[in-house]
């Protein structure tokens, strides 16, 4: 793939396949969603409910644009069924319980969503025996953290203190686990193509999620209110939702372009775990991020730390070298640019009141622009 047309090619590559996307309705999927539509793509959404209100996908009208289909992704027989009429050519599993502060509260439905819902999904891609790729996305919080501060690499150790990490630290074993014992990457046989992907903590407009930090900068400050800031001096690895979307589309395509070529021996460079996080000298503590926030949204913060609050890691930091060498994969936007952007699309919706449908194209396409420029 040429590296200064790689979206155009990327493009191309997505127009008229069948793709499904699980998680749709929530804020990660409603985004790859309208982006594989403008590509072309027939999109089947499936998720549970509309996790939030408001919520994106019912702002970005994808009921109008893909298949949706609801139901629970732990009914193993509706998820194989569903993936044997659709034939996907490829996934995207996107859906989870994705707040760490709610595993604390409801930890059984955590583990059941993240580990049995992975789990039915990879089950359906090897009963349906269809070649398709599937792109599982987990967390960078499915590393055991000794918060020293250093960067993970995906040879990290997995774990988790809390059910959320844990939860998704299984999720990856069990992707192993079936990638080894029924889509070995090695057998010219192998129609399935299967890896994970661990991005940092993504932000974008039209998140409305409890507990995460854009999303109350964002109602607090349309109803002119300090932001509560729970942990002020965190370090998270903060990127645009677009940023690790681009590293997915790009990984679904090298997974299915590899199967599909009898001499492609490359499928096991692309079936395994990839990183998807900003350079380590653009990850902030939340007080910088909340702060860069108010150069555009002017306001106020304050601190609500506690020590009664659930634990929390202190410092998430990715390195995402593999990425970039194997998928040639790079963010294009700048911690302020990130954050520009995200301010942006709520001011939009709180003030301006432009259609934010239009106005999620178009940051879809100004994103397009800014990979061709960081590539050329």
């Amino acid at each position: 793939m040429s590296l200064s047309l790689q979206i155009d090619e990327l493009s191309e590559f997505y127009r008229t396949k069948t793709v499904l996307v699980t998680g749709h309705s929530g804020f990660k999927g409603a985004w790859l969603s309208q982006w594989l539509v403008g590509m072309g793509a027939n999109v089947i959404g499936l998720s549970n409910n509309t996790p939030t209100t408001p919520s994106l996908s019912q702002i970005l009208r994808l009921s109008e644009s893909i298949r949706e289909t609801w139901i629970d992704i732990n009914d193993l027989p509706k998820v194989l069924s569903i993936v044997e009429k659709t034939k996907p050519d490829l996934v995207f599993h996107l859906a989870a319980q994705p707040i760490v502060l709610h595993s604390y509260n409801s930890p059984v439905e955590t583990f059941k969503t993240n580990i049995a819902g992975t789990t039915n999904i990879l089950e359906a891609l090897r009963q349906a025996g269809k070649r398709s790729a599937g792109v599982f996305i987990t967390s960078d919080k499915c590393y055991e953290n000794s918060n020293d501060g250093l960067p993970f690499t995906e040879n990290h150790k997995l774990g988790g203190n809390d059910p959320y990490s844990a939860s998704k630290a299984c999720a990856e074993i069990a992707i192993s686990a079936y990638r080894a014992s029924f889509f070995p990457p090695d057998n010219p046989q192998t129609k399935v193509g299967i890896a994970s992907a661990r991005a940092g903590n993504v932000i974008g407009g039209g998140d409305w999620s409890d507990h995460r930090i854009l999303p109350d900068c964002a109602r607090c400050l349309s109803n002119g209110i300090p932001i509560p800031v729970r942990n002020p001096s965190s370090v998270r690895p903060w990127q645009h939702v677009l940023e690790p979307l681009y590293g997915y589309l790009l990984l679904g395509y090298q997974i299915y372009n590899s199967l599909c070529s009898a001499k492609d021996a490359s499928l096991s460079k692309y079936t395994t775990a990839f990183n998807f996080g900003p350079p380590t000298d653009q990850q902030r503590d939340i007080q910088s991020l909340v702060e860069e926030v108010l150069k555009h949204w002017p306001g106020n913060w304050r601190d609500h730390s506690s020590r009664s609050a659930k634990p929390e890691a202190d410092t998430l930091t990715l390195n995402s070298d593999k990425a970039t060498t194997t998928l040639r994969w790079q963010p294009s936007l700048s911690f302020q640019e990130t954050v520009r952007y995200t301010v942006e699309w709520y001011r939009n919706f709180y003030e301006t009141k432009n259609d934010p449908a239009e106005f999620t194209r178009k940051q879809i396409r100004d994103y397009q622009e800014a990979i061709r420029a960081a590539q050329i």
